[in-house]
């Protein structure tokens, strides 16, 4: 069983349908480097207490080309999780792995021509060392926004997942233009943290709480930044070291169906078409009839992932914003707000406007 599962702000399991958890699955069976455990073990002294619950051997580990599940890894996050004798812990931790541990996506990034060569490496490389995050980035004006978006629920983990990356993030864009993140936003779809944690500690600019998505915001005009650290000759390298990495990398067309709903689903405002399953095949470069193949094949559906998408995304916009049932109906795509109530009914058991109310109420 799982150790770790899908949770609403007060932490109760939101389980998922059949098929939505099949492409989890897939997901948490995908191979991944063991540095990060490694790390985890030389931080915390405890190696036999880390790895709890995953059946692996703190000996194997000491192979460095050793490979783990994403849920071995997780189950070992979560163990250091409760481990920790402080609530910042994996803040002190992320800045001390910054610049490091990413295999060839490091020497990518450090010896990069611009700052947004090495986003645009970042975001292209990252999910090969931690397979369970989708990175995104977008335009948006005078903006240029990288989102972090965990491909399943993640539960008690989301924010140090969300956390530690940002933390990457921030040293890097420090270490390039050398002027601190003044004019930069992080925007964290999740609670204000409790008590005992202090964000702006680690986080050089202004932090928002309850937003739609998980991202990093930073001026447009910082992406032609020069690198002094640029090696063309270690850049070309570390970028085909990264690709070979890619390409050898198992892919589960449900991760990036998931992908494209989410970043749907995401746009601020009404939402004025679902995507449709030949949009998203188009969008993938694929057929129709091919996409429902291979979807098939990973024992899901498209309608089984728009089902899940919308209904977590449901979930997260009851429990951490303001939003109106008629104004989450309509970003959900919702022709009203009897439509999002009934789909709704059909995916807990209950009405948006009941569960909302048993959050407020939960001791």
């Amino acid at each position: 069983m799982s150790t770790v599962s899908g949770a609403d702000r007060r932490g109760r399991e939101v389980r998922a349908g059949p098929r939505a958890r099949a492409g989890d699955e897939f997901i948490r069976q995908t191979l991944m480097p063991a540095d990060y455990v490694r790390h985890l073990i030389r931080e915390l002294r405890c190696p036999d207490r880390i790895v709890s619950g995953t059946a692996l051997s703190v000996v194997e580990l000491d192979n460095p080309d050793r490979q783990i599940t994403v849920e071995q890894n997780l189950t070992c996050v979560a163990n250091a999780l409760r481990l920790a004798d402080s609530p910042d812990w994996h803040l002190g931790w992320g800045e001390r792995i910054g610049e490091h541990l990413h295999g060839p996506l490091t020497p990518a990034m450090l010896t990069a021509p611009t700052l947004g060569a090495g986003l645009d490496a970042f975001r292209a490389y990252f999910r090969v060392r931690i397979p369970w995050m989708q990175v995104n980035s977008r335009h948006l004006g005078p903006w240029f926004e990288v989102e972090l978006a965990p491909l399943f629920p993640v539960g008690e983990l989301l924010s140090l997942l969300v956390e530690i990356p940002l933390l990457i993030l921030q040293r890097y864009v420090n270490t390039v233009c050398h002027h601190g993140l003044c004019g930069a936003r992080i925007e964290l779809a999740y609670p204000p943290v409790p008590a005992g944690r202090d964000l702006g500690r680690w986080f050089e600019c202004a932090v928002a709480f309850n937003a739609r998505r998980n991202i990093l915001r930073i001026p447009f005009a910082w992406r032609d930044t020069r690198n002094l650290g640029f090696n063309a000759p270690i850049w070309e390298t570390a970028l085909q070291q990264c690709a070979a990495l890619a390409s050898g990398q198992p892919r589960d067309v449900a991760c990036d169906v998931r992908a494209h709903l989410q970043r749907a689903f995401a746009q601020p405002g009404p939402l004025n078409e679902v995507p449709t399953l030949d949009a998203v095949a188009r969008s993938l470069h694929v057929s129709p009839r091919t996409l429902i193949r291979r979807l098939r094949a990973v024992s899901t559906t498209f309608h089984a992932e728009l089902e899940a998408t919308r209904r977590n995304r449901a979930l997260l916009l009851l429990g951490t914003s303001e939003a109106s049932i008629a104004e989450i109906a309509s970003a959900l795509g919702f022709a009203d707000a009897a439509g999002f109530c009934k789909a709704f009914r059909r995916w807990t058991g209950t009405t948006p406007g009941r569960y909302r109310a048993s959050l407020d109420t939960t001791p």
